[in-house]
């Protein structure tokens, strides 16, 4: 997956991908995306990534990112409760 993350994508410009984490053996990652709606999210990675990966999209409730509180690190985005 990594590899193919690294490679160029045109991602949608209301997508924005903040975070990827690999684990150490190369078979999982984790993605922090910001996008639309999972829907929308879940068929542009199957369309971009499909080949590489099985992607599971689920919301996730963002409160802290960097250290910092979720509106310093994107402003604009409202922490879920």
């Amino acid at each position: 997956m990594g590899k193919a993350l690294r490679s160029e994508h045109t991602y949608p410009p209301d997508f924005n991908l903040h975070s990827f984490v690999e684990a150490e053996n190369r078979h999982l990652a984790l993605c922090v995306w910001e996008a639309p709606s999972e829907a929308a999210l879940q068929e542009a990675l199957d369309r971009i990534f499909g080949h590489a990966a099985v992607n599971e999209v689920f919301p996730a409730a963002l409160r802290v990112m960097g250290g910092r509180g979720v509106e310093g690190y994107v402003p604009g985005w409202r922490a879920r409760v």
